[in-house]
């Protein structure tokens, strides 16, 4: 019976070599790593970005309207020595623009230049005078060009201008100094003719002056007194 057993026992045993059987490891379990983004769904994940992104535009835009809100309360001192800008700038814009501004801050318009309004009677018939649409004066006297014939022609000219006549600046060519009055297309122009009927009878300055001491003022061409 010992013997049967044993001989049993050596025939179920298995083969052995004598270098020792190699055994493979057993696979490794992987593990998440720690941190990072959890398992999420890609379209879950495109959504949040976009909410993400659409709130910080309109946080920007908020931020950027209460910028330019708040800009026109703080207005730049200008550096010592320059004076502040100059504008046009109406009271009310401006207080609403800088409300702390003082009113020497506060341009106004300035007023519009009326030329018309500020020149003397002479000089709006010299104008008239000057126009290329007039062709004939009056010349009413003339003296020599020296200064002395000058203050005369002068003299003469305020005289004549105070009767209300249209006299102008006397005008000196050559060796002379000229007296006019009026402007006119033709030397047929009515009012240029009845300004010579009233001179013929007018007096020249006092205290010599006389009647007829215009009589003898007539119809000019005014292109041979001055270049326009």
């Amino acid at each position: 019976m010992l013997e049967a057993f044993q001989a049993s026992s050596e025939e179920g045993a298995p083969e052995s070599s004598g270098a020792p059987q190699e055994t493979k490891p057993a696979p490794s379990m992987k593990r998440k790593p720690k941190g990072g983004l959890p398992d999420v769904a890609p379209e879950v994940f495109a959504v949040t970005f976009s909410v993400l992104i659409i709130g910080a535009f309109f946080l920007g835009r908020w931020s950027a309207g209460g910028a330019v809100q708040a800009a026109p309360e703080t207005t730049p001192a200008s550096p010592a020595g320059v004076p502040p800008p100059v504008g046009v700038v109406s009271e009310p814009l401006a207080q609403r623009m800088n409300p702390s501004a003082p009113e020497r801050d506060i341009v106004p318009a300035p007023a519009p230049v009326n030329e018309t309004a500020s020149a003397s009677p002479m000089e709006l018939h010299t104008r008239a005078f000057m126009d290329t649409e007039n062709l004939v004066t009056l010349r009413v006297i003339y003296y020599g060009a020296d200064e002395q014939g000058q203050r005369r022609a002068y003299q003469t000219a305020k005289h004549l201008e105070e009767m209300g006549f249209p006299v102008v600046t006397p005008i000196v060519k050559g060796d002379y100094v000229y007296v006019c009055v009026g402007a006119a297309p033709s030397k047929s122009d009515p009012e240029l003719m009845r300004f010579q009927r009233e001179l013929q009878l007018v007096p020249g300055p006092k205290p010599y002056g006389k009647p007829g001491d215009y009589a003898s003022a007539f119809p000019y061409n005014i292109d041979k007194l001055i270049e326009r």
